[in-house]
Order: structure tokens, then C-alpha cells, then sequence
């Protein structure tokens, strides 16, 4: 008996914020403290319809987690992330079928990297943005019916030198300078870039780092001087899974 109390007790415990609040034409569910701080998850109704119109994780007020939008007929609309309120990841939009109709990138808020289109489920416009709201790179797919990626005359390369750091490579430590990059990397393709040292024909002499993040952008430091006879690039291998099934190879020299 003892036992069947303490566990009554504690599915009361836990479920004594869980409570139903009208706010602005919505009805508000989930755990809400006593004065009106979402915790966990979510729910928002329409209150005239009773359809679900939004759901999120939530703490401490703010939204930390997933959103998920419906429309008026209760299908899915978005999905969106967001980490202490602010939008972060690949937002994602569908239309009333459940397909996937586009998806773009935020950081804390901001725009930026890939933005892309569907149609029918497969990729119809590519374009990626930088941190100024500039568009940096833009691949239409209907373009590729009758040509390949690397010959679209497009920029790959979108470098930007932030400065003088010091540089620590093992035991040596000397003055370097600091970039950024954008990583584009296009659905039906695989774009792998990599820090190398090349010689004047540019044959790789040594990869030093490969530039691969979960967000699409990182930063990365190289020595202020010249290794020996060689130079620091940026390699690009394209791997091509939608036309010729071929790879390409590019360079950028950094000095």
C-alpha cells in the first residue's frame, strides 16, 4: 500500500504544472508555472478549432529545441530549432502533401549558408548566403541538364583573411594569419575541402586539416611564411552523383 501511495503521489508531482491556458485566440498545454513559464514540451491550439497549430521544447520560458508549425488543417507546415530562443540549424517547410518544399540555414538568428528549393522532392535551386545577408553562390538545377557543375563559371572559393594570430604547430610557435571560409556543398554532390601544402605544380605535399564542420562556415590559422618550396592551399574535390559521376579537383592558394 505504501508503495501504491508514493507512486500516486509522485505522477501527481509531476504532472501538478500541467495545465491549460488561453492566450491570444490559442489554448495553451503543457508544464506552465504559475506565472506563465513554459517548461518541456508545448503544445498551442487553436482554440476555436481545437487543431494543433504549434508544439516546441521550451526552458525556462524561451524555446530550447525542436518547433514544429501546422497549417489550418493540422499537417505539418515546419520544423524549426532553436537553441535559449534563438533559431539555430536548418529550418524546414512542406507543403500540405508532407513534401519538402524548402530549407535554409540559421545561426543565432541570422540567415546564412545553404537556402534550398524542392520540387517533387528533388533539389531545384541551391543558393548560399553570407553572414550579410549576400547571396555568395547560386546553382539552379535545370542548368545541369546539359552541362556540368564545374563548368558553370561559378566562384567555389569564398575566403576571407581575418587577420594575425599566433600560430602553434607542435613545439613551434611563430606568427600566422587567421581565414574564414563558406562551405558549399550542393545536394547530389559532395564538396570536401581541405588545408593542404602544394608545390608550384600543385602537387599535394602534405594535408594539413580538413575543413569540415556541422555549420556551414568554420575558421582556420596557417603560418605567416612559406613552408620550404611550398605554398598553403585550399583543395576542392567535387564528387559528381548527378551528371558524370566524376571527380574535380581545385585549388586556392592562400600566400
Amino acid at each position: 500500500m505504501g508503495i501504491v501511495m508514493i507512486l500516486v503521489f509522485g505522477f501527481f508531482c509531476k504532472r501538478r504544472n500541467q495545465r491549460e491556458l488561453y492566450i491570444d485566440h490559442y489554448k495553451v498545454v503543457g508544464n506552465i508555472s504559475d506565472d506563465s513559464v513554459y517548461n518541456g514540451h508545448i503544445k498551442f491550439y487553436d482554440s476555436a478549432s481545437e487543431i494543433l497549430a504549434e508544439e516546441g521544447e521550451y526552458r525556462n520560458g524561451v524555446l530550447n529545441g525542436m518547433r514544429i508549425n501546422y497549417d489550418s488543417n493540422g499537417k505539418v507546415f515546419s520544423i524549426l530549432n532553436y537553441e535559449n530562443g534563438k533559431n539555430i540549424g536548418y529550418n524546414r517547410y512542406y507543403d500540405s502533401l508532407g513534401n519538402l518544399t524548402d530549407q535554409e540555414y540559421f545561426y543565432y538568428d541570422v540567415k546564412v549558408g545553404p537556402s534550398i528549393t524542392y520540387f517533387h522532392g528533388k533539389a531545384k535551386v541551391y543558393d548560399f548566403y553570407a553572414f550579410d545577408n549576400n547571396l555568395i553562390y547560386s546553382l539552379n538545377y535545370d542548368s545541369l541538364q546539359k552541362n556540368i557543375i564545374v563548368n558553370l563559371g561559378k566562384n567555389f572559393f569564398h575566403i576571407t583573411k581575418l587577420g594575425g594570430v599566433t600560430y602553434i604547430d607542435g613545439n613551434r610557435r611563430s606568427e600566422g594569419l587567421e581565414f574564414s571560409i563558406y562551405t558549399l556543398n550542393p545536394p547530389k554532390y559532395k564538396f570536401d575541402y581541405d588545408l593542404v601544402l602544394i608545390d608550384s605544380l600543385y602537387h599535394v605535399e602534405k594535408v594539413i586539416e580538413k575543413l569540415e564542420s556541422e555549420i556551414p562556415f568554420l575558421s582556420f590559422k596557417i603560418p605567416n611564411l612559406r613552408d620550404g618550396n611550398y605554398l598553403y592551399a585550399i583543395r576542392l574535390q567535387v564528387v559528381d552523383s548527378l551528371n558524370s559521376k566524376s571527380d574535380y579537383l581545385m585549388f586556392k592558394k592562400l600566400q
